[in-house]
């Protein structure tokens, strides 16, 4: 059993090309309803509740900036509704990275706003023992639902499914 050259180069120009017309209809769609997101800076302690491995990657922290960050829900209809399973997967990583690379710009705004400080890098639900229930909380504090349109689902999972929340704690 083997595959041959010209298949695997096939094969790759095949996955090159449903990431092409991912890329399109992603472009189309964020530039009519680009991605947004939303922050806070708290003077406060994390609730005991939310475990150990926030707490600990927060020690010495003594604020804190909570943020979420989403694509919209136009991204998940379109994502969804794609008939050819290659191109909705290819949609679905370039979306991934997409929000992935938001939180990045919502990382880069706290840490303009708040100036010179030592910083953790971001942490959320879901990591370790901090539990996806802590979502609720999250979202209630950035008025979430209302802001940026996210609501979780009874397992915790955030709706639109290409959305970010994360605490990252400020040192100084």
């Amino acid at each position: 059993m083997g595959v041959r050259g010209n298949g695997i180069t096939a094969a790759l120009s095949d996955y090159a090309e449903c990431f092409d017309i991912a890329e399109e209809h992603i472009s189309d769609m964020l530039g009519n309803a680009p991605p947004r997101f939303v922050y806070r800076i708290f003077d406060m302690l994390l609730p005991s509740d939310w475990g150990n491995d926030i707490a600990e990657h927060t020690a010495n922290s003594t604020r804190y900036a909570v943020m979420a960050v989403t694509l919209g829900l136009q991204i998940d209809r379109a994502i969804s509704a794609e008939p050819d399973t290659s191109v909705k997967l290819a949609m679905d990583a370039l979306c991934s990275d997409i929000a992935e690379q938001y939180a990045n710009i919502c990382e880069a705004d706290i840490k303009r706003v708040v100036g010179a400080a030592k910083y953790t890098t971001r942490f959320s639900a879901g990591y370790g023992d901090f539990p996806l229930t802590a979502q609720t909380r999250i979202l209630q504090m950035l008025n979430a639902a209302k802001t940026l349109g996210i609501t979780l689902n009874a397992d915790y999972l955030m709706l639109p499914r290409k959305s970010i929340t994360a605490i990252i704690g400020i040192k100084g």
